[in-house]
């Protein structure tokens, strides 16, 4: 085996701390409450881009937190389980994104298939997705291909999220960038011999990851994952050590004073500079939080607001919209805004605490059992 790069023995291997863990987990559990948040300012009527061009569209800027995240976590953890176990290649890698997406994702798109099976029998004049809501949409959406360049070939039209499961867009996105970082790692840069097929698989693998690389619908959502993965590389090789705590604090005001005059300026949410931004922000307070104690209670609630995250990202489209659909004429705005962030919490609690957590990890044994450690 070649030494890969990140796999040098004199890098010493990088850890989150307990501080970083809680604050990551702070950052991903807020963010998914602010698309509720945001999304039920839009559906009961209290914000539009019509009325409002350059409103501040925060789920919008909350899936762009999503995807640094995203690239600074799979990076780490790709690389620390190299370090560990230097066979480990992408079938394991498959596994361990499969679980961790599919354990979820598919409880979830059944719950959505049950809300639009309501929504359509009793407010059917209200249900706006009916193109969506067939057995083409759900096979495809079932294998990631939702708005995918070239998908429509396949199914003799566009291929969207599935009915009310207008979320299911970015989670394609991320779907094929693991499918293209895993095998360009693990299968392409990091053998010491290349196979041509190797180099012919990954040609599919780069359609989607090219297509966000500059545009698509987060405006380059590719890049943004690889800003995270960048900090990754920035924090592990311990560039941010010799910063004292108040240069870091000064740096982190000035970055978040940079991020609002870039926003006040474009008025975008998915906008590269702000996507560096707030990336540079992100490895600002982790190095920052490297040592913090988050107290008992609240490492608990934060934790526990972060376990069902994901679910609730999925989920809460749906229950706003079908919400509206029956008590939009009839409810004030402030009481569909409040059920509407009560109920999706409370449904993505039911399915989140246990999908995300032991359902995932089950799912992840028993394919580890079955197909790597046989």
């Amino acid at each position: 085996m070649a030494n890969f790069p990140l796999m040098s023995e004199q890098t010493l291997p990088f850890r989150l701390s307990e501080g970083n863990s809680v604050l990551l987990d702070l950052i991903r559990g807020l963010s998914a409450q602010a698309v509720v948040i945001g999304h039920g300012l839009f559906f009961y009527g209290y914000i539009g881009l019509d009325t409002d061009p350059h409103v501040f569209v925060m789920q919008g800027f909350a899936v762009l937190v999503f995807f640094i995240l995203s690239g600074f976590l799979i990076t780490y953890s790709t690389v620390n389980k190299l370090r560990k176990r230097p066979e480990y290649g992408f079938l394991p890698y498959f596994i361990d994104r499969f679980s961790r997406i599919y354990s979820t994702f598919l409880p979830a798109l059944l719950v959505v298939l049950l809300i639009d099976l309501v929504s359509r029998q009793f407010f059917p004049a209200s249900y706006p997705y009916s193109a969506g809501f067939n057995l083409k949409t759900f096979v495809g959406n079932l294998f990631m291909l939702q708005d995918v360049p070239g998908a429509n070939l396949l199914f003799g039209g566009r291929m969207t999220s599935f009915g009310s499961g207008r979320p299911f867009w970015s989670l394609a996105i991320e779907w094929w960038i693991y499918l293209f970082f895993g095998w360009m790692l693990l299968r392409v840069l990091r053998p010491a011999r290349r196979r041509w097929y190797d180099l012919l698989l990954l040609l599919p693998l780069l359609v989607v990851p090219s297509f966000n690389l500059w545009g698509g619908p987060g405006n380059g959502l590719m890049m943004t994952w690889l800003l995270g993965a960048l900090a990754y590389l920035v924090i592990s090789g311990g560039h941010l050590r010799r910063l004292r705590p108040w240069q870091l604090v000064l740096l982190s005001g000035w970055l978040l004073g940079a991020g609002i005059l870039r926003f006040l300026k474009t008025g975008e949410e998915y906008d590269p500079v702000l996507a560096f931004v707030t990336t540079a922000f992100i490895l600002l307070l982790l190095q920052l939080t490297a040592n913090a104690n988050w107290g008992k209670a609240l490492t608990w609630l934060i934790r526990k607001n972060a376990a069902f995250s994901y679910t609730l990202y999925l989920v809460h489209y749906s229950v706003l919209d079908i919400l509206r659909s029956a008590y939009g004429e009839t409810w004030p705005a402030w009481l569909l805004l409040l059920s509407g962030f009560l109920l999706s919490n409370l449904l993505a609690m039911a399915i989140g605490l246990y999908t995300e957590t032991t359902l995932t990890r089950r799912v992840k044994a028993l394919l580890y059992q079955r197909y790597v450690n046989d």
